[in-house]
């Protein structure tokens, strides 16, 4: 059994053989090379949590694919375009095919 006892005032551990507490920083608090927009650690008291080199990673992927637009407002315009001055010609042929693949593979989820 250890001998750390918890002081309920504040939350905090105290550990007998070094003296020192443990507890929890102010939300938002981060450590040292840290910060709010990158928040590579944060502190909780004197503890510290480092994400993985793919966590950081991944986070970065993460807003990179956040900034891409949901629709690509270019094509949108020129099919718009080709519309309006009549030169837009879809192929039947293709839209059957794909609506084909579509539904099959629509079917073969459902099995």
């Amino acid at each position: 059994m250890s001998d750390n006892t918890i002081d309920q005032s504040n939350s905090r551990l105290q550990t007998p053989a070094t003296g020192q507490s443990k507890g929890a920083a102010a939300p938002g608090a981060t450590a040292p090379g840290g910060n709010a927009a990158n928040p590579a650690s944060t502190v909780a008291g004197n503890d510290t949590v480092q994400l993985t080199p793919t966590a950081q990673r991944l986070a970065e992927l993460e807003t990179s694919l956040n900034k891409i637009p949901d629709v690509r407002e270019d094509r949108v315009n020129q099919l718009r375009q080709a519309i309006a001055d009549g030169s837009y010609t879809p192929s039947s042929e293709r839209i059957a095919d794909r609506l084909i693949t579509q539904e099959l593979a629509l079917t073969r989820n459902r099995r």
